[in-house]
């Protein structure tokens, strides 16, 4: 099957976040299934750097976009068997020609140009796709514009993946008016649910492609309800038969990257993934001079945001601390609030040589901290998918998790636990202090017992690959393309 994507991210060379991740992930998987994959995504300036030999294209594109006419250069990689068109468009605003992939406060215009960048390429080309897979907001729309820009193409099917609700891509009329979206019935597609003269490029592409993928099966049950929809509950609702969780999985080379990893670690020997803990754990105590004594070691690798609750994890750090283990967070972003309370914390606790809290983006020493762990903390208010419980399960490090979105569909404890998935972690419902003490308590309590032992056992049993999800995919694809063929 032929599969195109149109992604504002593409590890490794234009990545935020978990989007870029799954879009090589899954292409990666279907190209060694035998399938042909293509990405359209901008040509950001840092991009090409990190990309085999790229070759210029003699086929150009334009389009009519506000008060000009923008010229498309398209550019040709070939990465991991996935044929990558990166578009660069001439404009007087130098769309991509930035520092970032988002955050500027012409984002909305930004991408509608690309998007009609990329559907004009298509024609250029002369490539009919059968399945165009969009990701998020910035891609949302092609729909629309496919439906309201005439052009020599036969309509494809739109899949489109909601990675994160919280951005949709809310915009004035202007914005629309300059990519040529003038009807009445394409403004009635992207208008928003209940404020008059507000579009919303998510709720019109959730509107118009044919099928809506998000990233686990439960995390598209809890955006149906109130509480998680972020305001469109009601269109996930309406659309619950062409509406899909499945779960992502991990790019084996995203594991490999800073530990060598041993054959017999692949192919899941428990006894081997435990020496190489000892191994990594070893290194750590001495390059993080933590008291090599400790019985045991609680991670967290995360970004430092209400999402993610904080706080929590800072009342689990407390109390791994109380009982005399290590507590090593690697935390992104959050306010000076959150930062100053972990740090306080370190000062306080210093003089035990048990907790290092390292600011900033170090994927090198979460990577082996996933290794040498013995248990991962994971309290969020909600987590659509989620990696690092992932990350813990293949180096059979332990997750304590709230039960939410992804965690509820790979983290399994006692309750939660059934033949086809063995208990592997611990978890909790309860978003508060009493909920994260309680389980936490519980974890430290069994480490080194056969309970504990037996969740590593079983956490070497997850597949966590993207075998099992493309095959989803694949199923999805296949039955919006046959129904439009």
């Amino acid at each position: 099957m032929h599969i195109t994507h149109f992604t504002p991210e593409c590890a490794p060379f234009a990545k935020v976040g978990g989007l870029a991740d799954v879009v090589l992930g899954l292409s990666k998987e279907l190209v060694k299934q035998g399938h042909s994959v293509d990405i359209f995504i901008p040509s950001y300036p840092f991009a090409k750097h990190h990309l085999p030999p790229i070759s210029r294209m003699e086929e150009t594109a334009q389009f009519p976009f506000g008060n000009e006419t923008v010229a498309v250069t398209i550019y040709k990689s070939i990465y991991e068997g996935i044929h990558i068109y990166l578009l660069e468009l001439h404009s007087k605003a130098q769309f991509f020609q930035r520092d970032r992939i988002y955050g500027y406060d012409d984002d909305v215009s930004r991408f509608l140009a690309f998007l009609k960048g990329a559907l004009e390429t298509l024609v250029v080309l002369k490539k009919n796709p059968p399945l165009i897979h969009l990701h998020d907001w910035p891609t949302a729309i092609a729909p629309v514009l496919f439906n309201e820009v005439k052009r020599d193409l036969k309509r494809p099917a739109f899949l489109l993946t909601v990675h994160n609700l919280s951005y949709q891509g809310i915009t004035p009329y202007e914005a629309l008016q300059d990519a040529g979206l003038f009807s009445p019935a394409a403004c009635k597609q992207l208008e928003d649910l209940y404020i008059p003269y507000r579009f919303n490029l998510l709720l019109g592409g959730l509107r118009t492609s044919d099928h809506i993928t998000t990233v686990s099966p439960t995390y598209a049950k809890e955006i149906e309800t109130v509480e998680l929809g972020r305001g469109l509950h009601e269109i996930f609702l309406k659309r619950s038969k062409q509406f899909t969780g499945i779960l992502n999985g991990l790019d084996p080379v995203e594991i490999e990257r800073y530990i060598e990893i041993s054959d017999e670690v692949k192919n899941r020997n428990l006894a081997k993934i435990l020496d190489l803990k000892a191994e990594v754990k070893k290194k750590l105590t001495s390059e993080l001079g933590v008291d090599p004594k400790a019985p045991f070691w609680v991670i967290s690798v995360t970004r430092l945001v209400e999402q993610k609750a904080p706080h929590l994890i800072y009342e689990a750090a407390k109390q791994v601390l109380s009982k005399g283990g290590v507590f090593i967070l690697v935390g992104l972003d959050g306010d000076h609030h959150v930062q100053k309370l972990f740090k306080d914390l370190e000062e306080e606790w210093q003089h035990t040589n048990r907790v290092r809290i390292v600011l900033g983006y170090n994927p090198k020493l979460a990577e082996q901290l996933f290794a040498a762990a013995d248990f991962t903390i994971i309290p969020s208010h909600f987590e659509p998918c989620g990696l690092t419980q992932l990350y813990s399960l293949y180096f059979a490090t332990i997750p304590i998790v709230r039960k939410t979105g992804g965690l509820s569909d790979t983290v399994f404890d006692l309750n939660d636990a059934k033949p086809s998935n063995p208990v592997n972690g611990y978890t909790f419902l309860d978003a508060d202090i009493e909920g994260v003490t309680w389980i936490v308590g519980r974890a430290l309590q069994e480490f080194g017992t056969q309970s504990y032992k037996e969740r590593q056992k079983n956490a070497c049993k997850v597949d966590i690959s993207w075998k099992n999800s493309a095959k989803a995919y694949l199923e999805v694809y296949e039955k919006i393309a046959s129904f439009k063929s």
